[in-house]
């Protein structure tokens, strides 16, 4: 949105720069500052509501013709953008900044975690160690993988050697076709026997879907 014309720039120095709103844009404001998409989130909008370079998360359209993404972007600090003296006790906890993950990445979004620089220019150590813990914290969602299945069609399934615990699953589709799927649920072999544990609608580039530790035989999607 910036009133200088500077798609020139862009197209010889940056064409393939990510750009947040205005004539170039790639991606879009969601509509709020705290991290958090709507659900389902569809990243996908109308071309003239993509060529408006406003677009929001409130245009989200799961037909759309443009693939738009939403940028969740939020502050480190809670509810400050910029850096003062004596404000470490508003940085975000590890729990707060993964369920901003959950409901940001989690859903198919971009994530943008704002960096504060002080008066130094340069990001406080305090700031930069809860970015390490939120990176480990990150991390520890993908370890541990019990396995995988790909392919095409409408149900897979993921059979296991013995009982296992599971406490979520991550869920992609190829969104070079744009959102092909609408609706999913997840269930868990428990006894013999298919047992709920998740459904939403929107998947796109990443779904992830938490769920109170089970202990299953196979998982369904």
């Amino acid at each position: 949105s910036c009133v200088i014309d500077v798609g020139y720039i862009i197209k010889q120095y940056a064409p393939k720069a990510m750009v947040f709103q205005g004539p170039h844009t790639t991606l879009r404001w969601p509509g709020n500052e705290q991290g958090i998409a709507p659900d389902p989130a569809w990243q996908a909008v109308r071309r003239d509501d993509a060529g408006s370079g406003v677009a929001t998360g409130a245009h989200s359209d799961a037909d759309g013709e443009v693939w738009l993404p939403m940028e969740m972007d939020t502050p480190l600090l809670d509810h400050k953008w910029f850096w003062a003296p004596n404000t470490d006790t508003m940085l975000k906890p590890i729990a707060k900044l993964m369920e901003i993950y959950f409901a940001s990445v989690g859903r198919g979004c971009v994530l943008l975690l704002n960096a504060t620089p002080d008066t130094s220019g340069l990001i406080p150590e305090s700031h930069m160690q809860r970015y390490r813990d939120f990176g480990n914290a990150i991390r520890q969602v993908y370890a541990n993988k019990k396995g995988e299945t790909s392919g095409v069609g409408s149900e897979f399934e993921l059979c296991f050697e013995g009982t296992t615990a599971v406490t979520h699953v991550v869920i992609k589709e190829d969104i070079r076709k744009g959102h092909t799927v609408r609706k999913f649920v997840v269930e868990g072999k428990i006894n013999g026997d298919w047992h709920e544990l998740a459904k939403a609608e929107s998947v796109g580039y990443k779904r992830i879907e938490r769920f109170d530790r089970t202990e299953v035989e196979a998982l369904r999607l």
